[in-house]
């Protein structure tokens, strides 16, 4: 049993519960409701496109900045001149600035927990080789290291496709960094 009552926006339905008693419910007009569905899939839809530009958008380099290619990667060796564990300053992480024998290089090392997780860390005068890309950055360039080696450690600090690792990786309570090699140089 149905019962439409008067005005634009809705209507009410009466319905025969298995009891026999009436229950009374309010609904919307077809018009209202057409509007919000409408407005609903709009929004679900926008969402939808979204994220997935936001997607996109994190495999590819800033404007004015080149995706980390393994195939530009270089190896550097230096003397540490300084370090920050935790830079304010982006790109924010540990940074290195080195000596090599062609001039300073400052050094972006990935995450400070990350290498601490590891026990390592840099003081000034430190022996360091370090593989990695020089990528434009700001009015400048710097060193993004994807493995740094202090003394008999090394340390990867990016993938290999250069995204950076973080420390309690893949949520098994360990660091996702992997020691590369423990020991002295073969």
């Amino acid at each position: 049993m149905r019962c439409d009552g008067v005005g634009p926006v809705g209507y009410t339905i009466l319905r025969a519960g298995r009891d026999g008693r009436l229950t009374e419910r309010a609904a919307m007009g077809r018009e209202v409701g057409t509007a919000i569905r409408s407005v609903l899939t709009s929004s679900l839809f926008l969402s939808i496109f979204l994220i997935a530009a936001g997607a996109h958008a994190q495999e590819k380099a800033a404007p004015g900045q080149r995706a980390y290619d393994p195939a530009r990667e270089v190896a550097l060796r230096g003397t540490v001149q300084s370090y920050t564990a935790a830079s304010e300053t982006p790109p924010l992480g540990a940074r290195l600035m080195v000596q090599t024998s062609s001039g300073a290089v400052e050094v972006q090392a990935g995450s400070g927990k990350l290498l601490q997780f590891h026990h390592l860390s840099f003081a000034a005068g430190d022996s360091v080789q370090i593989i990695g890309e020089s990528v434009p950055y700001g009015g400048g360039t710097i060193f993004l290291v994807r493995v740094i080696q202090k003394g008999g450690q090394s340390v990867a600090v990016r993938s290999a496709k250069g995204m950076p690792l973080m420390p309690g990786g893949a949520g098994n309570g360990r660091a996702s960094g992997q020691a590369v090699q423990q020991g002295g140089p073969r």
